[in-house]
């Protein structure tokens, strides 16, 4: 449970994967206090589906938070992937990929004393709320950063 003053960190993070080549981009957003942080990249490896690199973009994601606000807190990841937010919150099995992401995510956290709160947030929508702004930047940039995985060949 969150307390009340716990500093919050909000996270939106999204991949994007190819089925052909199992190349994947991630792409997270993410504020606190005010102070807005964006990171975009290629998973270094292949993903066998949109699960794992989903899964993995939020462990990567927990990662980039903790580093860049450091102490206790909570951070709220917000993920349009159900799949991914189940086998973060350990409601699912998930694949050996899978299961290292989130051992990994909640690893980091109590380390850094931090609370993992999850979030699904629907994707792609079209109005113009603040979320559906933050969700499509990182569905644009996931995707650019899987297209640049899939012509290199990563």
């Amino acid at each position: 449970m969150v307390k009340k003053n716990d500093k919050l960190t909000v996270v939106f993070c999204d991949a994007s994967w190819c089925p052909e080549t199992k190349r994947a981009g991630w792409a997270a957003w993410m504020i606190k206090n005010g102070e807005r942080k964006r990171f975009s990249n290629q998973h270094k490896e292949s993903c066998l589906s949109s699960n794992e690199a989903e899964t993995t973009a939020i462990a990567i994601s927990v990662h980039l938070a903790i580093k860049a606000w450091p102490g206790s807190g909570a951070i709220l990841i917000q993920s349009d992937c159900m799949h991914a937010i189940k086998v973060m919150e350990n409601k699912l099995k998930g694949t050996k990929k899978e299961r290292a992401a989130r051992q990994v995510a909640h690893s980091l956290a109590l380390e850094g004393k931090k609370t993992l709160i999850f979030r699904h947030v629907q994707g792609h929508m079209a109005d113009n709320a603040p979320r559906n702004f933050v969700n499509a930047w990182c569905d644009r940039h996931a995707r650019a950063e899987m297209q640049k995985a899939r012509m290199k060949g990563l």
